[in-house]
This record gives C-alpha cells, sequence and structure tokens, in this order.
C-alpha cells in the first residue's frame, strides 16, 4: 500500500486527487475489474408485450390451479396454454 505524506498547506485538488487515487488502488486489489459475458436473449424476436403477458396469465392460471386442485381453475390453466 502507498502512503503519501503531504504538507498541510497542499492544493485541494491535489489532496482529491491523492484520496481518490488511493481508494482506487483499494478497490482494484479487493474487486479487480472482470470481463462478463451476457447471454443472448432466448426468447426469439416476436416476443412482444402480448406475449409476456399471456405468458404472465398462464402462469397465473397455473399457480391458482396448483393451490386450490380446483378443477374449474385446471381447465382455465389448460385453456390458457392452448
Amino acid at each position: 500500500m502507498r502512503y503519501v505524506n503531504l504538507p498541510p498547506d497542499t492544493n485541494v485538488d491535489i489532496l482529491f486527487d491523492t484520496y481518490d487515487n488511493v481508494l482506487c488502488d483499494i478497490a482494484d486489489r479487493l474487486a479487480p475489474l472482470h470481463t462478463v459475458e451476457r447471454r443472448k436473449d432466448r426468447r426469439a424476436p416476436w416476443f412482444d408485450a402480448d406475449c409476456r403477458e399471456a405468458r404472465c396469465e398462464c402462469r397465473r392460471y397455473e399457480r391458482r390451479y396448483w393451490k386450490s386442485g380446483s378443477v374449474v381453475e385446471g381447465r382455465q390453466w389448460v385453456d390458457a396454454t392452448r
């Protein structure tokens, strides 16, 4: 670690640069930069807001069915998936 002894009458800009450099050195040592590769979106390009809403609705019916076990809600879930 690099400590800097500066005279008390040092310019504020120099003090801030020194502070910033020391903090960046510490941060780089504790959490070094690395590259992250993002996966491409697996959804098709036609998957728009309407499709997303239909999928959410279908999953909502599925959750209701599994929670209650009702035949009516099971039928709603099956109809929503078609």
